[in-house]
């Protein structure tokens, strides 16, 4: 509350979190909605992405929360996705993809996940990279994400998902929620603690050719942009508004 209050600018991305400051008892007024930064990236506009494929094997991308605590949901679901294309002869391949790079942590976990399922030739551990032009997503025909930035990243351009929501985290729910309803795609939402043997064929349905993909409207990137550029121009003058008095 104290750090809201004595903010120049203060911002959150969603309604959800805004409803769990007020029923928290925090004062909101001076609280600004927006969306998330990274839909003013130039390089997320950019025409070449995703980078398609003309036909052949159904490439899937699978962002995974690289912790121990998720790794027996992890092997099953991509064992039951094996299992999947082999009953529907889906030529498939599946990318694992690195989100975070600190020690190779997550390209280590992914390795380990690989030899668990018994290293199949169809899934490959993508490479890492911090630049958004070059994340194997958009090399990718559909992504499984279980991490926000990665549904960010497909939903933004229009690429088949399924929006895994870690719903025992405080603020993942309100995050992936407000995604969901963004790019109109609550059907392709699930909560991690729901995605199971008894209904991953039925999500993975969802990634097909014949599904339906996001939609976002078409004046976001172009909102966003306009939104930094403001809050840019007001933190500069609020720099020099200080500098002048000292």
């Amino acid at each position: 509350s104290r750090i809201v209050s004595e903010s120049e600018y203060f911002s959150l991305r969603e309604g959800f979190s805004m409803q769990a400051f007020r029923n928290a008892g925090i004062e909101t007024s001076k609280i600004n909605l927006c969306e998330d930064i990274v839909f003013g990236d130039p390089d997320l506009q950019r025409s070449d992405l995703p980078r398609g494929h003309d036909g052949g094997k159904l490439v899937i991308g699978a962002v995974l929360f690289c912790f121990d605590g998720h790794t027996n949901h992890n092997v099953e679901m991509l064992t039951s996705l094996g299992a999947y294309s082999c009953e529907h002869g889906v030529d498939l391949e599946v990318k694992l993809i690195p989100f975070y790079d600190y020690c190779e942590s997550d390209k280590c976990y992914l390795e380990m996940i690989k030899e668990r399922i018994g290293s199949p030739d169809w899934v490959s551990v993508a490479d890492y990279s911090s630049i958004i032009e070059e994340n194997a997503i958009f090399d990718c025909d559909a992504v499984i994400c279980y991490r926000y930035h990665a549904a960010l990243l497909a939903g933004a351009k229009g690429i088949r998902s399924l929006f895994v929501c870690n719903d025992s985290h405080p603020h993942y729910p309100n995050k992936i929620a407000h995604l969901a309803n963004l790019f109109d795609y609550q059907q392709n939402t699930v909560d991690e603690s729901a995605l199971n043997e008894s209904n991953f064929w039925s999500y993975f349905d969802k990634l097909m050719p014949s599904a339906s993909a996001p939609s976002m409207k078409n004046n976001l990137f172009e909102e966003t942009e306009r939104w930094l550029e403001s809050v840019c121009s007001s933190i500069a003058l609020s720099v020099e508004h200080v500098e002048d008095n000292n």
